[in-house]
């Protein structure tokens, strides 16, 4: 599988195939939130772990589903992803006691030099279930996945418009340094996986 995420021409098709087997796979719930804060898109493996349905968060507020602590800075982790910053922290559904949910919020799409959409994952606090071992490794791959992805079609606009060679050089050199990092997150699931 490594040598497929290495190929030229890697369609977003099949990153999103990929990445929609991992996300189901992983005791993680994944959100993509809007600039407006709204959940535009959940993995369904992330609702069970809320016990919702879509119609209980799409559409919804991140805080309407989610109570945050803020970052080390003090700042909305969700305000610091959509300002181009990853962010670790804590948080618990809405009206969930604690244990914290370890959370992670990542700008993904971009528009311009604005980000578009962030990524908000999280995972059980003290999960002893048997897949809980990879989830760091697939929390990181999906990471990953994402930022391949984001590269990869911020990359074909600006080739699509047209560049100068120091550009594209740069462009290929980004790609590379994603896809090599895609690479290294896979194999590392694939040995905590044992499989594949």
């Amino acid at each position: 599988m490594d040598h497929i995420l290495a190929k030229e021409g890697l369609s977003t098709q099949a990153v999103a195939e990929i990445t929609n087997h991992i996300a189901q796979r992983a005791n993680i719930s994944a959100q993509l939130i809007d600039r407006a804060g709204r959940i535009i898109a959940t993995n369904q493996r992330g609702l069970d772990l809320l016990g919702s349905g879509a119609a209980d968060v799409f559409g919804q507020h991140h805080g309407a589903v989610w109570t945050t602590d803020t970052d080390a800075a003090g700042q909305d982790p969700v305000a610091a992803a959509f300002a181009g910053r990853s962010v670790t922290f804590a948080g618990h559904p809405q009206g969930a006691p604690s244990p914290h949910w370890t959370m992670e919020a990542l700008p993904l799409e971009h528009d311009g030099a604005e980000v578009a959409t962030v990524l908000l994952l999280a995972t059980p606090a003290g999960d002893t279930t048997p897949d809980a071992a990879p989830d760091a490794g697939l929390r990181d791959l999906m990471h990953k996945l994402a930022n391949l992805t984001s590269i990869s079609l911020s990359a074909a606009r600006l080739l699509q418009r047209g560049v100068d060679t120091s550009v594209a050089a740069s462009l290929a050199a980004e790609l590379e340094t994603a896809a090599t990092e895609t690479q290294d997150a896979l194999e590392g699931v694939r040995s905590l996986l044992g499989e594949l």
